[in-house]
């Protein structure tokens, strides 16, 4: 192992530290209306109309989240203060890039007393219906993954995993999918085969969430995969969603 390198990545690891939110799923039902969850019925107005993929199929609602909670632990102040952000995701075939309408990010500034929880659309599928979780937020401090570093730091090496990981262990950081977390929003990926982010200037990422299983549900993202969500820093600044770029990552 090269001793001077994990000092090396110790000293300068902590300037790239970018804030996040980290959010872990609590089997909590019903959540209140408007309260932030996955699954279940999402909480939206009257004249809410359910994204659909290229086919005309609907998508699976994956997450709300209110803005408001966001905000206590949105330490940029990236993201909207007020409103609902709604995802939806093609759960009954994998789009590893988000083509065919197979994913939606959706806001709205609605008032929580103006929402109401929508039914399921008849055409989708039982299992495309996703048993509902209260959602827990908490800040953390995101630390770069060795693909990212690539995009950050000219010196380092693509074959200093190693060093990497001695690194994470000395400052006592670690992986966001291995404290218990379901996801992420901000910050770094955690990612499975390649970067997702790779213009840190101009791009964020939105969302990433992780396949996960417990007594009586499973969520597989293909092959025990993750999934990730990103925007452009102008548009998320605009609070427009409709470019959001898409991709999924499997082992």
């Amino acid at each position: 192992m090269n001793e001077a390198l994990v000092k090396k990545l110790v000293k300068f690891l902590p300037s790239f530290k970018r804030n996040a939110i980290g959010y872990a799923l609590v089997d909590s039902f019903p959540v209140a209306i408007g309260g932030s969850k996955f699954g279940g019925k999402p909480d939206v107005s009257t004249n809410f109309k359910w994204p659909v993929n290229a086919s005309g199929f609907p998508l699976s609602f994956l997450l709300q989240l209110d803005c408001a909670d966001l905000s206590h632990f949105d330490i940029d102040h990236l993201l909207p203060s007020d409103g609902h952000l709604y995802f939806f995701y093609e759960m009954s075939e994998i789009s590893f890039d988000g083509k065919r309408d197979s994913i939606r990010v959706l806001y709205s500034d609605i008032p929580t007393s103006q929402l109401r929880k929508m039914d399921f659309p008849t055409t989708l599928a039982l299992e495309s219906r996703l048993k509902e979780y209260a959602v827990e937020l908490s800040a953390f401090e995101s630390l770069p993954s060795g693909d990212d570093l690539l995009y950050l730091n000219d010196e380092y090496l693509y074959s200093d995993f190693e060093e990497l990981d001695t690194a994470f262990e000395i400052l006592e950081y670690e992986e966001p999918d291995a404290v218990g977390f379901q996801g992420t929003l901000l910050g770094y990926s955690t990612p499975i085969q390649k970067s997702v982010v790779k213009d840190f200037n101009n791009e964020i990422l939105l969302l990433q969430m992780f396949s996960f299983k417990d007594a009586d549900f499973e969520l597989m993202f293909g092959d025990e995969g993750y999934i990730y969500f990103t925007i452009s820093r102008e548009e998320l600044a605009s609070r427009c969603f409709n470019n959001v770029k898409f991709q999924v990552q499997c082992y």
